[in-house]
């Protein structure tokens, strides 16, 4: 008895001592070390941490794949590595499956793109399993699921969409879009895009707020992704929906390969341009290697871009988009000059951008924060009647590197921002 006197003492003197400390010290004396998912344990554990600890940083922000480290990387609000995993299923062996990771698998890890469902669930292409993986909300992170599709239909994936209750995922290899029910059957296949008898490569695909599907391509010329090519053959395609999620027609091209000839600004071709996305005004922004072709190349070159962040709209009186500008910074503009992947927040507030080089000599910093995407600074002008104003730089604000404390990410791929 006497015991369980003291305990409940010392229970009390102890929940009379953190009801005296503010909650501005609890929290950077105790919780501020913790990660986000950390946080969110700490929170459902004691009322009184809840209270301490600021919405914000229990918050996560991006997902990125790490092709260097074959992993898949969750960041909180803080810039902080909260969660990492192998985008891998467990392998198999008699008697059920096992877990300790991919060594019985052959080849190397690749996890590319990355698409949201809309319950939480995390979808990732694989270029080991030629498909699509399924990863379901942990308190951990994400823990797998399933194999939504594997196979040689799927191979070298490099884009995936979740929308009209379907998965659209993009084969490389084979140049088309298939569109997979939630069990992986596949309901349909897109034509390839050919241009002059000249094959295409899809670099990344996104959903547009037109309900149709954006694709970076690229005339496949081999060599080192990590180098741009002689010529300046890319652009971006579009591959109309039906109002159900059918494919409408042939996927057809919307930047570049000589659309909108009648305009001075048309006709822009981008060299391996990758990850596209649309900001919450509508414009889509792609990257490219920076070439003496590119618009803005100047300027850009002054800085030692080798990459750009360009933005893409629709003329008024053209059937494809143009490109309008690129994303520049305030402050940190250095920080842009290997830029790849590039996604929105969906409440406006800032991108996030994934960098990686082509060398170990001078590696850019893996992830920059941008406090917006630059429309507010030309809105008027894209959006007025007439053409599209020439080409230039659009200023995001501040470039922030976002990730530290040995983050361990390795030629950051793709990125999707929370």
């Amino acid at each position: 008895m006497a015991a369980d006197h003291d305990a409940a003492l010392q229970h009390k003197t102890l929940a009379t001592t953190l009801s005296s400390i503010p909650d501005e010290l609890l929290y950077a004396c105790i919780l501020e070390p913790l990660s986000a998912l950390e946080l969110r344990v700490a929170a459902c554990t004691c009322s009184r941490w809840r209270d301490a600890v600021p919405a914000q940083a229990r918050r996560l922000s991006c997902i990125v794949t790490s092709a260097g480290s074959n992993e898949v990387m969750l960041f909180d609000a803080r810039g902080r590595l909260t969660a990492s995993f192998r985008a891998m299923p467990p392998p198999k062996r008699r008697g059920g499956w096992r877990t300790s990771g991919a060594a019985a698998w052959n080849g190397p890890n690749w996890p590319t793109c990355l698409a949201l469902g809309p319950r939480g669930e995390l979808f990732v292409s694989q270029y080991r399993v030629s498909g699509l993986l399924q990863f379901a909300r942990s308190p951990d992170g994400y823990a797998y699921k399933r194999t939504v599709a594997a196979g040689p239909r799927f191979v070298s994936p490099e884009g995936v969409v979740h929308a009209h209750g379907s998965l659209y995922l993009v084969s490389v290899e084979r140049g088309l879009i298939s569109r997979l029910s939630p069990t992986g059957r596949v309901l349909a296949e897109s034509v390839p895009f050919e241009r002059l008898g000249r094959f295409y490569v899809y670099w990344g695909m996104t959903l547009g707020p037109d309900g149709h599907l954006y694709l970076a391509a690229h005339e496949s010329e081999g060599g080192d992704y990590l180098q741009p090519t002689a010529r300046n053959t890319g652009g971006v395609l579009r591959q109309r929906l039906t109002p159900g999620g059918d494919f409408d027609g042939d996927t057809e091209a919307w930047v570049g390969f000589g659309v909108g000839v009648t305009s001075d600004l048309a006709g822009v071709a981008l060299n391996r341009p990758s990850d596209p996305a649309f900001c919450k005004h509508g414009v889509l922004h792609v990257s490219s290697f920076v070439t003496a072709e590119s618009a803005g190349h100047a300027a850009l070159a002054a800085r030692g871009a080798r990459r750009a962040v360009y933005k893409l709209a629709q003329e008024k009186h053209l059937s494809g988009g143009l490109c309008v500008g690129w994303l520049e910074a305030s402050q940190g503009a250095e920080l842009l000059r290997d830029v790849w992947g590039v996604s929105f927040a969906p409440d406006g507030a800032g991108a996030f951008i994934c960098c990686q080089a082509a060398d170990d000599l001078s590696p850019p910093e893996p992830l920059v924060r941008l406090d917006g995407c630059g429309c507010d600074d030309g809105w008027d002008a894209l959006v007025s009647p007439g053409p599209l104003p020439q080409p230039s730089g659009f200023c995001c604000g501040r470039a922030t590197a976002f990730c530290g404390g040995g983050a361990r990410v390795k030629n950051a791929n793709y990125i999707v921002a929370l």
